[in-house]
């Protein structure tokens, strides 16, 4: 996956920003931007590889960092409604309990059982 160097210009239009000012601001050498334009891949060869045996781009095994900051926030912001709602709530259960409801059932069955079984040793 290459950087688009036209792509990441018309970014900077829109923004309002200079190219100067963003790698500033980044803590990003003009050297190494212009290396990364160079290159054939900004990511890993061995992330590529991966993909590629199992067919899919690379991109489907990253995740967006502002993608989970706003699920992060969403959750929060439902932790706070509902132990407004039901102060005998305790706000550490409600968000174990949310963060639990994420992962399959029965991924959370299987850590219940376990967690059973390690108590009746």
């Amino acid at each position: 996956m290459r950087l688009s160097n036209k792509k990441f210009k018309e970014v900077l239009r829109n923004k309002g920003i200079t190219l100067k000012d963003v790698l500033q601001d980044a803590g990003v050498s003009k050297t190494a931007f212009y290396s990364l334009l160079k290159k054939e891949s900004v990511l890993p060869d061995s992330l590529q590889k991966l993909a590629q045996k199992l067919g899919v781009s690379a991109l489907s095994f990253l995740e967006d960092p502002f993608e989970i900051q706003e699920k992060t926030k969403r959750q929060l912001l439902l932790c706070q409604k509902i132990v407004q709602e039901n102060p005998q709530a305790l706000w550490e259960n409600v968000w174990h309990t949310l963060q639990l409801l994420e992962e399959p059932p029965l991924n959370r069955l299987a850590r219940s059982l376990r967690r059973g079984q390690a108590r009746s040793k």
